[in-house]
């Protein structure tokens, strides 16, 4: 995962016009923001996001998007290694 970080999604960040990060991404599991958004996400079954701070929940929304986002990245390259795969066995066995 950190390395997908640093070859794919720190990249994306620039380009999207978003700053790079000046340290390490992981740092940011120790601010008190992601801390409280974490925390929310694993209770979120028994609380009323509505009683929750509005930037706790923003967080929460951030921190789900990005999980999807690299998720989603995480199946894209999945699918075009088997692809990739598949196509090799499809030469040897055509004798290409």
């Amino acid at each position: 995962m950190g390395a997908h970080i640093i070859r794919q999604v720190l990249p994306q960040m620039v380009r999207d016009g978003l700053d790079e990060p000046p340290y390490c991404p992981w740092r940011s599991y120790w601010e008190p923001l992601v801390v409280e958004a974490l925390t929310l996400r694993a209770r979120r079954d028994h609380v009323d996001l509505d009683a929750q701070p509005a930037i706790v929940v923003e967080a929460l929304a951030v921190l789900e998007g990005t999980q999807h986002r690299l998720e989603a990245a995480d199946r894209k390259q999945a699918a075009e290694a088997r692809e990739t795969v598949r196509k090799l066995e499809d030469q040897r066995r055509n004798g290409r």
